[in-house]
């Protein structure tokens, strides 16, 4: 057992109080802590095990090396819970070891910890030793942490070489050639390891040690153990390599501009076979992550080859068998546009992006819905409407709802790029759509074709759409179509508000169902309360409207109407107009206070009561006595 373990073991806390080290420090907090990691409770001992580091603190540098450390490693057969934990502390012990000559010590637990079989703590335990490693002086990597790494990797149980391949790249630029030789050697017998999970480990760690290398070592033994896993016999690992490809690509590019003279004048070239095994692999799986990342491959690969290449497989990833390839792709297809141009685009990629509009996979046609317009938006105006229109309003009239509501998502793009009359019969037929989501999506974006569409056209086309969401059977979109007039309000004026808001409110108030006319209160309230309304402007035209609704033969617009005048009570407070409040707003909530309904009555006297004060005193802010009631 540790010293730690033989000065307190067997103690109870309160036996120890009083009791000191040598030095004169009590160790209470020690036998605390040791007490805590012997109960049987597991939250009891995690709690024990995040408080390492005060307890660090409490020993000093010199007890946590001989001791503490010690003690841990002797902890470790216990809860994953635990042992996760206890490899994250291990890392935050850094500065309590004495100094970067003594974190050397913190490995002992850790390699401990990197044998266990649970993924969680193992993960942990190496991001832990990476940043001892990153800590260590240059001495003491090769003559403490290499061996720790080269242990793990030629452990027998795979675990521990699974843990092993993120720290070859933390090592090896701070080591003598003859160090390196030996660990790209041991970091080579990873990657053809017989167990595909350490070949996975390797390979998603290959990138990091492709950066590190020396460039003459990148162009050869490491491509060449790369070049190895893109041909691996499982899919599992050939996948992985598809990553690795654009860490490989940012490591052969760096290369080549740092090496004045290099052996290779273009050494990303050799990439490009690799990258096409990958895109037409057999299993659906890796062709699903190169169309994933196809856009951070063409970065890597240069303009020259995405031109003569790389466009080829784009469309045969486009016209995949699988329909999770083609969505892949699918979701590349405004980034590809814009590096191929508009040329290739009309040439090449259109005959594909043409199938896909009626595509049998669903995700497909959404995945294409959201890109069509970024893919659009490089060619001319002119081209746009005839090339793509047709295929926008076949997304938009498309029979599954994301389809239609991805499509929506980008409505100000799309008017923009195609016409506003061109999307207008389609924008009608959405604000009419039988799923509600498509509906409320429409009105999300109502404010959005505002501004492309102007004032004008959204009078004469757009106005009785928006007045008549007000009257929609879903909540939802009746609440976002009241707010939907504030936002309009915002963009065009309260005159124009005034001119075409206030006689459509009017008329609906009159409808039968009530749910509609509470909906027009909600929007009375918010045009009153925009900022974009004068508050005397609001008193002429909004205000008589809101308290006309008091007398509804609903109780429940009627307590709606006193809530309502309570939100708007500060606007016409604070800007003088206490003769509207006491000549429009006293009257009305007066004969409401004497409502058969009590919850009218209730609402109407706070309002009531909140009225007169601010008569009384116009600068209070209601807005606290509000606060607690709706």
């Amino acid at each position: 057992k540790s010293p730690l373990w033989n000065r307190t073991a067997g103690m109870e806390p309160t036996e120890n109080k009083g009791l000191e080290w040598e030095d004169g420090n009590s160790y209470l907090p020690i036998a605390i802590l040791i007490d805590e990691l012997q109960k049987d409770d597991v939250q009891s001992r995690l709690n024990a095990v995040r408080k390492l580091r005060v307890i660090a603190k409490a020993l000093g540098p010199e007890r946590t090396r001989q001791e503490l450390v010690p003690y841990l490693n002797e902890l470790i057969d216990d809860e994953d819970d635990i042992l996760q934990a206890l490899a994250e502390e291990l890392g935050n012990l850094l500065h309590d070891m004495g100094g970067e000559d003594f974190v050397f010590g913190l490995l002992v637990p850790l390699e401990t910890l990197s044998h266990v079989e649970e993924t969680t703590v193992r993960d942990r335990a190496v991001q832990s030793a990476i940043s001892v490693g990153a800590a260590m002086p240059e001495a003491h990597v090769e003559q403490h942490f290499v061996p720790y790494i080269l242990r793990l990797a030629k452990g027998d149980w795979f675990t521990s070489r699974i843990a092993s391949a993120p720290l070859f790249a933390v090592a090896y630029p701070r080591c003598s050639p003859a160090t390196k030789a030996r660990l790209l050697e041991s970091f080579t017998a990873l990657c053809a390891d017989s167990t595909p999970m350490v070949r996975r480990s390797a390979c998603s760690s290959i990138g990091t040690i492709a950066k590190a290398v020396e460039p003459t070592t990148l162009l050869g033994t490491l491509f060449d153990t790369f070049r190895d896993l893109t041909k691996d016999d499982q899919d599992s690992v050939r996948l992985l390599t598809v990553e690795g490809c654009v860490a490989m690509g940012e490591a052969l590019n760096q290369a080549a501009s740092e090496s004045p003279a290099p052996q290779d004048p273009h050494p990303v070239a050799r990439l490009f076979p690799v990258v096409r095994s990958l895109c037409l692999d057999p299993s659906w799986r890796v062709r699903y992550m190169a169309a994933d990342c196809f856009l951070p491959l063409c970065d890597q690969l240069g303009q020259d080859f995405v031109l003569k290449t790389m466009v080829g497989l784009f469309t045969t990833l486009l016209q995949d068998q699988e329909p999770e390839v083609r969505s892949s792709a699918a979701s590349q297809l405004a980034g590809v546009a814009e590096r191929v141009g508009q040329e290739v685009l009309l040439e090449k990629i259109l005959p594909a992006i043409q199938s896909l509009v009626s595509d049998a996979s669903k995700f497909t046609r959404e995945a294409i819905a959201s890109d069509i317009v970024g893919a659009a938006s490089v060619l001319p105006s002119a081209q746009v409407v005839d090339v793509f229109g047709p295929l926008f309003l076949t997304l938009l009239r498309d029979s599954h709802p994301q389809v239609r509501l991805n499509v929506i998502s980008t409505l100000e793009s799309s008017a923009a790029t195609l016409g506003a009359d061109k999307i207008y019969p389609a924008i009608v037929d959405l604000a009419l759509d039988r799923d509600w989501r498509v509906r409320h999506e429409i009105i999300k974006n109502t404010p959005a074709l505002a501004r492309q569409l102007g004032a004008e056209f959204f009078e004469s086309k757009l106005r009785e759409l928006c007045l008549g969401w007000l009257g929609d059977e879903v909540y939802t979109v009746r609440e976002a179509a009241a707010r939907n007039l504030m936002e309009l309000t915002c963009i065009f004026g309260e005159t124009w508000a005034v001119d075409n808001f206030v006689p459509g409110l009017s008329q609906t108030l009159s409808k039968r169902n009530y749910l509609s006319r509470i909906t027009v209160v909600w929007a009375l309230r918010d045009l009153i309360l925009c900022t974009s309304v004068s508050p005397s402007t609001a008193q002429q035209h909004f205000l008589p409207l809101l308290l006309q609704t008091a007398s509804d033969r609903v109780p429940n617009v009627r307590f709606g109407v006193a809530k309502a005048v309570r939100a708007v009570l500060e606007k016409f407070a604070l800007a003088g107009l206490r003769d509207a409040l006491r000549d429009q707003v006293t009257p009305t909530l007066e004969k409401m206070i004497t409502d058969d309904d009590e919850d009218v009555t209730f609402f109407s006297k706070l309002a009531l009561d909140e009225c007169n004060s601010a008569i009384a005193n116009p600068s209070m802010d209601t807005s606290e006595s509000t606060a607690g009631h709706d």
